[in-house]
């Protein structure tokens, strides 16, 4: 679309083309935006996936290219993109995360990543008393604005609806991959705002700046092992045993996939919903084909 958000998801596109498979070309945008807090700043290590597909038909899909434009940098939460495809995953025995790379926000910079990458922002530490370093309460959020580039339309939700519940009302309804939600008197005037004509000229080239490619630190291992304990509270040596571990806070700084009993976890409970999916789709096939078939013995005995 137009405005300002199809501006940039235009110039998003122009910088990603060389990541695009040979032939492929980009046939929709999906666009989503956050705002972290500034001391801790974390989101989830997860896989960008159609998900409207995955649930409906069990179909494991990822856009060819995700973006990251970091519009804010706030407390400086790094992003951290492993090396373990979900792709990888629904065609050959794949391995888990073995190396990472981590970037560091920064205002106006661009990140640019293969779609199926299993990746997050991994929680600043909370810090220590006397620590010089540490983030203020007060400091600006990390905001961001993510890109999905797609070769081939993911599955859509409706677009939501405005209630005037709530103190300043809420849209309702919200899913993967909506429409842009539409505009009435009584609901927030950003929707219009977005879609407004470009405020640039695209034929002008006064605001355009020069890409520059930025620095990348490689994390290897991604994943490390903690000891599990006794009751009575010391390591216990020479046997693998299941961490019992507290179920993630919505509201505290490690929300999210930090810790997890093997590397696997995220991606098998992406793999394990796919796999439900067809099931239930089996089952209805073999009811329908028992179905059929009960008919078919009373119709050869009329």
């Amino acid at each position: 679309g137009g405005g300002l958000i199809g501006q940039l998801a235009a110039v998003v596109k122009e910088h990603a083309a060389s990541l695009l498979p040979v032939g492929a070309t980009v046939t929709d945008v999906e666009w989503w935006a956050h705002a972290r807090d500034p001391e801790f700043g974390g989101h989830q290590l997860h896989f960008d996936l159609d998900e409207k597909a995955l649930l409906e038909s069990g179909a494991i899909r990822s856009p060819a290219v995700s973006a990251v434009l970091y519009l804010q940098a706030g407390g400086g939460a790094p992003t951290v993109v492993t090396d373990e495809s979900i792709t990888d995953a629904t065609t050959s025995e794949s391995v888990t995360a073995t190396t990472a790379v981590r970037v560091s926000p920064r205002s106006n910079r661009l990140l640019l990543f293969d779609g199926s990458l299993l990746h997050g922002v991994p929680p600043i530490a909370p810090p220590t008393d006397g620590d010089a370093d540490a983030v203020g309460a007060d400091a600006d959020a990390r905001i961001t604005l993510m890109f999905g580039l797609w070769c081939g339309r993911p599955v859509g939700s409706d677009p939501p609806a405005w209630s005037r519940r709530g103190r300043h009302g809420v849209f309702e309804g919200l899913g993967p991959n909506m429409p842009h939600p539409p505009h009435k008197s009584a609901s927030p005037r950003w929707p219009v705002e977005l879609l407004r004509p470009a405020l640039l000229d695209d034929d002008d080239a006064s605001h355009r700046c020069t890409a520059v490619e930025g620095p990348l630190a490689v994390i290897a291992p991604v994943w490390t092992a903690i000891a599990s304990k006794r009751k009575g509270g010391s390591a216990k040596r020479g046997k693998r045993r299941k961490v019992e571990l507290q179920p993630a806070s919505d509201t505290g700084p490690y929300v999210g996939k930090w810790f997890v009993q093997a590397p696997s976890e995220i991606r098998d409970e992406a793999l394990n919903a796919r796999d439900w999916v067809l099931r239930q789709d089996n089952a209805e096939s073999e009811e329908d084909e028992f179905v059929d078939a009960a008919e078919l013995a009373r119709l050869r005995a009329l």
